[in-house]
């Protein structure tokens, strides 16, 4: 009868019972449910004895006592075995509104109080399994508890630290701006991260990344802090290494005469050195992913074209192509470039240098200038000519001199050779005067007489 009232004034309760309190205990093993009401009075037992054998399996489930023997004694004797209401039948079916009422406040409180414990159980294992440091701290910014990984980056036992302000761990010069930033996180946003100088108990100043999360009550009152944080010394410094050696490296190819660039994999300028960009006039934002074609005049793109493709297929390759420039127009370069690679060997473009060759072209138009004036003053002369490269150590023939030698071929020999023409006894003579003219830049005048491959000497 209790049950039908119990439904009927709260369609939320769904009520079953048991014949008897053995048969309630069994009932409880074999399913899940918020509440026991139990009378007093029972075959075998009574109700306390009832709330004992609940309470060994489900010391917190709630448990009311809802009797008709009622008496001060049996209260009291219910309160201290830690029944959670107490409520005497009465007559009239108020007393099931009544009691309705008490079992939906029950297992609210109880289902409350299991996700308050649920919630702490989560918290207190991510604590303590957290692989970074953590530091709850309470609404003074005191310390009330640190996990293992915490101790072992600070090197503190946590009884040292409980009760320690936020202070100790932050150097005294950067102790204003902390504390602004505390005051910040106060009042702000409940998640706040900031890297942070960080004293150890050994006195070191470590670097440490940390995330602090704040939880408040209902009326948005501090209650809690947690703190994450890592020890990334070691990553910052690894970061100012590398920075340190990035800006070496560019100062170090902005010394460069020659041209320096990377083109990644779609054929499109990443980086480059300041020769580059005064050569062809361009500012570093026109630069950046600038189609290297752009650099290069229509007749020549398809050359280019093709030396990158080789580049990617052998490894490396090497060009002559004129480049467009500012103030220049057309300059010849050469220009080697290498595929460029990360550590699996994935592609990502290419890296290459291009070297000024107008100096050496120029160079080259002088040299087949004498060169044909040469032989055609040998001809009228009926003489041989040769000239040295001193830059080089090249050495060359004109035709006439290669007739006069009696030798068949069109290419001078080096010049640690080129000498051997020469009768034994007149070499070092020659050899000498070629020295002296090299070195004082004077020219020479010696007789020296030479074999011909017949076996005349003249």
């Amino acid at each position: 009868m209790v049950s039908k009232f119990l439904e009927r004034e709260n369609p939320r309760l769904h009520v079953q019972t048991a014949s008897s309190a053995a048969a309630g205990v069994d009932r409880l093993e074999e399913a899940n449910f918020d509440c026991v009401v139990s009378d007093y009075d029972m075959p075998g037992t009574n109700g306390l004895q009832f709330l004992h054998d609940v309470r060994e399996a489900n010391p917190d489930l709630p448990f009311i006592l809802f009797t008709g023997k009622g008496s001060e004694e049996i209260a009291s004797d219910a309160i201290s075995a830690g029944i959670t209401d107490y409520l005497q039948k009465e007559g009239g079916s108020s007393q099931y509104a009544l009691l309705a009422h008490r079992i939906t406040n029950a297992v609210s409180q109880y289902r409350t109080q299991r996700e308050i414990e649920t919630s702490q159980e989560r918290l207190s294992l991510f604590f303590e399994r957290s692989p970074l440091g953590v530091i709850e701290w309470n609404e003074n910014l005191e310390i009330t508890r640190i996990n293992d990984t915490g101790e072992n980056i600070l090197g503190y036992e946590e009884d040292e630290l409980i009760g320690s302000s936020w202070r100790r761990l932050v150097p005294e010069p950067e102790q204003d701006a902390a504390a602004e930033f505390f005051s910040e996180v106060a009042t702000g946003s409940d998640a706040s991260d900031n890297d942070r100088k960080t004293v150890t108990k050994r006195g070191e100043r470590i670097i440490a990344e940390w995330h602090h999360r704040v939880i408040r009550n209902d009326l948005g009152d501090v209650v809690t802090t947690f703190s994450q944080f890592q020890d990334i010394t070691e990553r910052v410094e690894r970061r100012q290494q590398l920075a340190r050696e990035r800006a070496f490296t560019e100062q170090a190819l902005d010394t460069l005469d020659d041209l320096f660039y990377v083109v990644d994999a779609d054929g499109k300028l990443k980086r480059w050195n300041e020769r580059l960009a005064r050569e062809t006039g361009y500012s570093d934002e026109e630069l950046a992913g600038r189609d290297v074609l752009e650099f290069f005049p229509e007749d020549q793109r398809s050359v280019v074209t093709d030396a990158v493709a080789e580049t990617i297929d052998t490894g490396t390759a090497t060009i002559e192509a004129d480049v467009l420039t500012a103030d220049r127009g057309r300059v010849p370069y050469e220009l080697t470039g290498k595929r460029l690679t990360d550590p699996p060997d994935d592609l990502l473009g290419l890296v290459g240098i291009g070297r000024d060759l107008s100096e050496r072209k120029e160079r080259e138009r002088e040299l087949e200038f004498a060169r044909d004036l040469l032989e055609k003053t040998e001809r009228i002369a009926d003489v041989g000519g040769w000239q040295i490269d001193v830059e080089t150590d090249e050495v060359f023939w004109s035709d006439h001199l290669f007739e006069m030698l009696g030798i068949d071929g069109d290419e001078a020999p080096p010049l640690d050779e080129a000498l051997d023409v020469y009768v034994e006894a007149d070499r070092s003579v020659v050899e000498k005067a070629i020295e002296d003219a090299i070195a004082a830049g004077d020219p020479f005048d010696v007789e020296a007489r030479f074999d011909r491959s017949d076996g005349d000497v003249r």
